[in-house]
């Protein structure tokens, strides 16, 4: 398993990779920079296991957080290995899909 914070050192293989570890950068830290610190007027997506989800967070345990309801902000339907993560996509905030 490629532990978020590796991933996130590496560097990135196109602007969509550039924009998903910008914002799992922010993510990943502590709460209190979270607030104090503007959130990225983005969202972003990955396929995994051939389907679209939407990126919300990652754990500091390694795993990225993916929901399948590409609206969701927060929570995850599935908690998988960054590695396992394809075809990065972002979207700008208030663009549609």
């Amino acid at each position: 398993m490629t532990h978020i914070y590796d991933w996130l050192e590496m560097p990135s293989k196109n602007e969509s990779e550039k924009k998903v570890k910008e914002y799992l950068d922010f993510r990943t830290r502590s709460a209190m920079y979270q607030i104090e610190n503007k959130q990225p007027s983005f969202d972003v997506f990955c396929e995994y296991k051939n389907k679209k989800y939407k990126i919300t967070g990652a754990s500091r345990m390694g795993d990225v957080w993916l929901a399948k309801d590409l609206n969701r902000d927060s929570g995850y339907d599935e908690r998988v290995d960054i590695e396992d993560c394809y075809n990065f996509s972002y979207i700008n905030k208030g663009d549609t899909q």
